[in-house]
């Protein structure tokens, strides 16, 4: 399930703006293990490893090349549209998908992985 969803924000990649984004999803997960005994007549569970992923669509509006992206583990800031809420962390970039319609404007999705034993960091969150 995406923790945040939305339109809009700005992000950064190495520091560097990521332009012209339409849509920006991050999404959290942790893993669980189950410690139930038998003989238990609740199930319990331990906390495991925590993992994140972000997916950023732009507009293909510069002639960027969008391929260097991949593989690079940089840093990935993510600013909430209309907030001063910002969400950092390393991470790699595992995909680049190009669109281009037939009778609109061309996209580029991006998808990016938590490279980060610390996961991501919240400054300002309200």
């Amino acid at each position: 399930m995406a923790l945040y969803h939305g339109k809009g924000g700005m992000a950064t990649w190495n520091s560097t703006d990521i332009k012209h984004i339409t849509s920006i999803t991050l999404s959290s997960s942790g893993q669980m293990a189950d410690d139930s005994e038998m003989g238990n007549s609740w199930r319990g569970f331990l906390y495991g490893l925590t993992d994140w992923t972000a997916t950023i669509t732009t507009l293909n509006a510069d002639a960027e090349d969008t391929v260097a992206y991949l593989g690079a583990s940089q840093d990935l800031g993510i600013e909430l549209l209309d907030s001063d809420d910002i969400i950092t962390g390393a991470a790699i970039c595992t995909g680049v998908s190009e669109e281009q319609p037939v009778d609109g404007m061309g996209t580029v999705t991006l998808t990016f992985v938590c490279n980060d034993p610390d996961g991501f960091s919240y400054t300002g969150l309200s």
